[in-house]
């Protein structure tokens, strides 16, 4: 499409890739090439391959600004989605200018569609937004044209510049010289798939290292978040590969490890427990002294530092909330581990009815009998993750949107704590803060709705939960 100027001031013609440029006005311009480090989606039609890494940005914005203006000139911006074939192709946009005049600028900006918001910087509602933090952002000077001709130039948006704009309005930095001689998209090392270093356990799968989105946009309102643990900005986070287990720990597993230190338990009559010192209370409970009927079931009704102690027996640790966010998004940021999709009971382990717990649940005809099967599924596969899995190359990790609600390693902080707030890329991120009086959980359980990968809860230590388990994970370098 192009775009007629208006009282001689600049306008944009996109050219899509070189090879099949539409006719430019016969006016001088800058002929402006485009390119990325950053993973982008594979072309319409085309899926990526499982060693590329996954499109972090999709749509690429552009402006003029005349000499001395602040805004953009009339029709002097355009919007286009990126693909890797565009890219590859050599994306570029003609930008025809004042013939002899010096001081054009150009604001190239790239960014995820999603997370564009109605909020401005300085937390007004206004128009349409691509967030400093999370956009890849350069200022450009332009060269002065000829009454004709092209003069190609190109600019270059790296990913590790997220969150700081290169130049400024006033001081823009230089275009480069001619066209790329070949696109870099996909090439920013922060998202190469890294295999991890050695095999797993027979319990666990390698989780090969990455990059991702941490949060989700349908987690949050234009200028506020629904929920005020969710992530309002996203967060660029780079991870090392790590093994994890396939399932969340069992009582039979648990027992096994031995003892695990004693803590002063506070019984939260509000999760349905009885009262008193001394055993365990409740029939939702899974654990037993001697081996049982439940030996495969998932421990609940533990407290977080015996959660903790278990993975350090181990070698390991709790997943981190970003490890298990990474997983639980299927490595490319989804709302649920399969999509976006609400669950079945058939799908996940989610909603069922324990006497007075969620009795309206669209699971309640199958689980309504106090005497009927526990609310808890075993630990191993079975009928009820029919989506409620995702599969790696090492094996398939299951309920990570249902059956109980995981303890992570993390100190639980809200989206404004030093831990998650500022700008930049976060690499292998643990937030750890003075207060620990309560851990963060992740995912969900047989009696809450289902969970979303993005979705984070604060825990206290030294609560136990009958919806409350955990799974453990260790390094992978």
């Amino acid at each position: 499409m192009r775009l007629r100027a208006l009282g001689g001031l600049a306008a944009i013609v996109y050219a899509g890739c070189a090879s099949t440029a539409e006719t430019l006005p016969p006016l001088g311009q800058v002929l402006l090439y485009v390119d990325t480090d950053a993973p982008v989606p594979a072309a319409p039609g085309k899926t990526l391959s499982v060693d590329e890494p996954a499109g972090l940005f999709d749509t690429l914005s552009i402006e003029v600004f005349e000499p001395g203006a602040t805004t953009p000139c009339t029709g002097c911006n355009r919007e286009i989605a990126v693909d890797v074939d565009k890219l590859k192709g050599g994306l570029s946009l003609g930008i025809p200018a004042r013939p002899g005049v010096a001081g054009y600028r150009v604001r190239a900006r790239l960014f995820q569609a999603a997370w564009v918001t109605r909020c401005s910087p300085e937390g007004e509602s206004t128009g349409l937004h691509p967030r400093p933090e999370v956009t890849l952002t350069m200022h450009a000077a332009l060269p002065a044209v000829g009454a004709d001709g092209i003069v190609e130039r190109s600019v270059f948006l790296g990913v590790d510049s997220l969150g700081a704009a290169q130049g400024t309005l006033d001081a823009p930095v230089e275009t480069l010289a001619g066209r790329p001689e070949s696109s870099k998209v996909g090439s920013w090392a922060g998202a190469r798939r890294v295999p991890c270093n050695g095999a797993p356990r027979a319990d666990e799968v390698c989780v090969p290292g990455g990059a991702f989105w941490m949060g989700h946009p349908r987690l949050r309102t234009d200028c506020g978040s629904t929920e005020s643990s969710a992530f309002l900005v996203p967060r660029l986070v780079v991870l090392s590969p790590f093994f994890l287990q396939k399932t969340e720990v069992n009582v039979a597993a648990y027992r096994a490890a031995g003892p695990v230190p004693s803590t002063e338990v506070v019984r939260f009559s509000g999760d349905y427990r009885a009262s008193g010192a001394g055993g365990i209370p409740n029939a939702r409970c899974t654990y037993t002294d001697a081996p049982g009927p439940h030996e495969s079931a998932p421990v609940n009704c533990v407290v977080w530092p015996q959660a903790d102690a278990f993975c350090k027996k181990r070698g390991g640790s709790l997943p981190a909330e970003a490890q298990f966010e990474f997983v639980a998004g299927a490595l490319t940021s989804r709302y649920r581990v399969w999509g976006d999709d609400e669950p079945t009971c058939e799908d996940s382990v989610w909603g069922r009815p324990w006497g007075a717990v969620a009795p309206d649940s669209p699971c309640a005809k199958s689980y309504l009998l106090e005497s009927g099967p526990r609310p808890v599924d075993s630990a191993e596969p079975g009928l009820h993750r029919r989506l409620d899995r995702f599969e790696l190359p090492t094996g398939t990790v299951f309920d990570l949107m249902g059956n109980l609600m995981e303890f992570q390693a993390d100190t639980y902080a809200g989206p404004n704590d030093p831990c998650w707030s500022g700008t930049g890329i976060l690499r292998d991120p643990l937030c750890v803060s003075a207060s620990t009086a309560s851990r963060s959980a992740r995912g969900s359980s047989w009696q809450w709705p289902a969970g979303v990968a993005a979705g984070r809860s604060g825990l206290p230590v030294r609560e136990w939960f009958t919806s409350t388990g955990f799974r453990c994970a260790r390094p992978g370098i």
